[in-house]
């Protein structure tokens, strides 16, 4: 009995591996496919991801060309914006500065012609005080020298 034991024994171990075996197999081809799929998901997820790594990029370059035409134009904007503000305090230091220099201009003219009116005065008041000093001496001479 003791072989008989044993054969049914070894004959019963071997039927189990082989039904273990078996549902390895059959475990094993399961999660193969489910692997394939789970592969097959990752290749397409991959796919995707390089898919919109490029969408991202050009949006990327996009942005960057955008952001400094938006710098170059909001630059430009503020040097208007200075040049605006600046140029009416310039506009007005430059019209003070010229309206102080007519001033100047106008007191120098008054002055010079002043001057020139007190020159011509002058001269005037000598040559009329000449006239009278040539007929006072003509006339003395006149007196003088007339037979009598």
């Amino acid at each position: 009995m003791d072989q008989q034991q044993l054969a049914a024994s070894l004959e019963n171990d071997l039927q189990r591996y082989m039904q273990l075996r078996q549902e390895l197999k059959e475990d094993i081809k399961e999660h193969l496919d489910e692997l394939q799929i789970h592969t097959i998901e990752l290749a397409q997820t991959s796919k995707r991801f390089i898919a919109h790594f490029d969408i991202f990029k050009t949006l990327s370059d996009q942005s960057a060309a955008q952001i400094g035409n938006n710098i170059e134009h909001s630059a430009q904007t503020m040097a208007n914006t200075a040049v605006e503000g600046f140029s009416g305090l310039v506009d007005t230091k430059v019209n003070n500065a010229i309206d102080r220099l007519n001033e100047s201009v106008w007191h120098a003219t008054n002055e010079l012609q002043q001057v020139s009116r007190d020159k011509i005065r002058r001269n005037l008041t000598i040559a009329g005080l000449m006239c009278l000093v040539c007929l006072s001496v003509g006339f003395s001479a006149g007196y003088f020298f007339t037979p009598r």
